[in-house]
């Protein structure tokens, strides 16, 4: 059988501060931009619409993007000259607070 594994309080902490450790690095963006490993983003598109690139493909990469404004404006995510997102060439970001963390393992970003 399989049996869950218990956690305690002090695994969690563990864990949560190893998770945003790898966000070291907060980005505020009006306009196209090449995501670095561990971005958090913040895509405010109400001048425009505009990409999000995210960085060159290798393994262990961590990018999270938030649109943070309520316009008809999309954040469109590509992953540059190779790979695909979950299997497809871009990801479309349109409605106010939607968040995406993205993944990459070196061939591919994946959406966790």
């Amino acid at each position: 059988p399989i049996v869950p594994k218990t956690y305690t309080t002090e695994d969690i902490a563990e864990y949560m501060a190893e998770l945003f450790e790898k966000k070291t690095s907060s980005v505020a963006i009006n306009d196209n931009y090449t995501a670095f490993n561990k971005d958090f983003v913040l895509a405010d598109a109400v001048k425009g619409a505009f990409t999000v690139t995210l960085p060159t493909l290798a393994d262990n990469l961590w990018v999270t993007i938030k649109k943070i404004d309520a316009s008809a404006n999309v954040v469109t995510v590509t992953p540059g000259v190779s790979g695909f997102i979950d299997g497809a060439a871009t990801l479309t970001i349109s409605g106010q607070w939607d968040s995406y963390d993205f993944y990459c393992d070196g061939s591919n970003w994946f959406i966790r």
